[in-house]
């Protein structure tokens, strides 16, 4: 596929190409997940709401570690969740999968979760305020935010980024975090695999934010 689609299927996947863009999220997602499950509440009774879970592959040992996790996936493709509820089939019990538009109030429930998840998926949202309010008002009291993104500067390498993705610096997640009334706990900048682009190696790097309600 040429750049163009491949952006629209990182936006939506979905058709015969679904199964394989999930599949490249995920690898390239890896750090993120690894990151995010040293702060999620993976023990005891909890509900983890996952915003663009891509397959579900990572959340895989933290269901097989604890049979008391609730965890509810939201997601813009029916077919993600399809993929997703194959891959996560022994563990159906726990599974939840809302499909639709994140920024869609009447997808939440007030005070329901301990904890949100959401990687990568901010290129797709106009509003963070807005966004961030509706997370803030999801999570218990105490609750978690585990964000995780990458700033302007390192999506702007991607030719891809050009089309329907919106770039952020981290200020302005930041402002847009403490404006809707979350809590700063913790800022992680880490160092991602490099990636290849146009036949040249470029450094790559992630945020993995904690943030409180």
């Amino acid at each position: 596929m040429n750049t163009e689609e491949y952006a629209r299927q990182l936006r939506k996947p979905e058709g015969d190409d679904a199964p394989e863009t999930t599949d490249r999220m995920a690898k390239l997602n890896k750090g993120f997940y690894t990151h995010a499950a040293l702060v999620l509440p993976l023990s005891g009774h909890a509900r983890l709401l996952e915003i663009g879970p891509g397959n579900g592959s990572h959340a895989r040992t933290w269901l097989e570690g604890n049979p008391d996790l609730q965890y509810a996936v939201l997601d813009y493709s029916q077919d993600v969740l399809e993929i997703l509820q194959r891959n996560l089939a022994p563990w159906h019990s726990q599974l939840e999968t809302i499909c639709g538009d994140a920024r869609e109030s009447l997808l939440y429930r007030k005070e329901s979760t301990d904890a949100i998840l959401s990687v990568n998926t901010l290129y797709f949202m106009d509003d963070l305020e807005s966004l961030f309010k509706l997370w803030l008002n999801t999570l218990k009291p105490g609750g978690k935010l585990v964000l995780g993104f990458r700033p302007a500067a390192v999506m702007q390498q991607f030719p891809f980024s050009a089309y329907g993705f919106r770039l952020y610096d981290e200020n302005e997640v930041r402002c847009a975090l403490l404006s809707a009334g979350f809590h700063k706990v913790e800022e992680q900048l880490f160092e991602d695999e490099p990636r290849e682009v146009e036949g040249r190696m470029v450094p790559v790097s992630g945020c993995c934010w904690v943030y409180q309600r």
